[in-house]
């Protein structure tokens, strides 16, 4: 995670903190580079960007198709296209549904071009084919390990403070199969402020089996590998 990308994290976690809306920061809609939001931090506008930036990439991708194989045309997808759903997507789940919704059609849209099936072949069957997360897998392995960036004092200090540890008592420690590891979750008075990521990070965090909680202390390589394993055990 860059400094911009951290800036819209904080920016779109202080925002939601008590359940109200950024009116402007730069004005109705600003542009950081790659990343377009606006005036409530719904990213509606950066997803019909990146949108229509995927799509032309797609397109590219299919021509090619006919003159490469499947491992050189997945290997193409990566490196050209996933990036763009990359960026920033720990801050994606205060995006809207439909948006999220229509990036995971033009992945799914991808894994036809490259294994050159018909659109009515069962979107998790290619990615199973392919050995390709869904993008809102990708989006909880990039949160979970900026958490453990955190809890590693490995990001900056304004993320730091988002994220706090539940204090264990005496008793709880000492109870054979206490659940430990666990993060604080902060209150909020609406439920869109549950997007932000002072609240969704620790909720994904908790939401791992304690021996990978346990791992937070290992590198995160260890932790990566874990999470993704995991996710592939419960996979869509």
């Amino acid at each position: 995670m860059d400094i911009k990308e951290c800036v819209l994290t904080t920016a779109a976690a202080a925002a939601l903190w008590e359940g109200y809306w950024v009116r402007n920061i730069y004005g109705v809609t600003d542009v950081l580079e790659s990343l377009t939001y606006d005036k409530n931090i719904t990213f509606e506008a950066h997803a019909e960007y990146i949108s229509k930036k995927a799509s032309k990439r797609l397109g590219s991708l299919s021509r090619s198709r006919k003159f490469v194989n499947a491992e050189t045309s997945l290997m193409l997808y990566k490196s050209l296209i996933v990036s763009l759903f990359d960026y920033c997507d720990t801050v994606y789940q205060v995006m809207l549904a439909k948006d999220l919704a229509h990036l995971q059609v033009l992945q799914n849209k991808a894994c036809r071009i490259i294994l050159k099936q018909n659109r009515f072949s069962h979107a998790a069957d290619l990615h199973s084919t392919l050995d390709l997360p869904f993008l809102s897998q990708r989006r909880e392995l990039h949160t979970l390990v900026m958490i453990h960036k955190i809890l590693n004092d490995k990001a900056p200090p304004y993320l730091t403070r988002m994220v706090k540890p539940v204090e264990q008592r005496p008793a709880q420690t000492a109870t054979r199969g206490a659940d430990t590891f666990l993060l604080e979750l902060p209150l909020f008075r609406t439920n869109k402020g549950q997007g932000a990521f002072s609240f969704m990070g620790p909720r994904l965090w908790n939401s791992l089996p304690q021996e990978i909680r346990k791992l937070a202390e290992q590198s995160k390589n260890i932790f990566r590998r874990a999470v993704i394993q995991w996710q592939g055990s419960h996979a869509q």
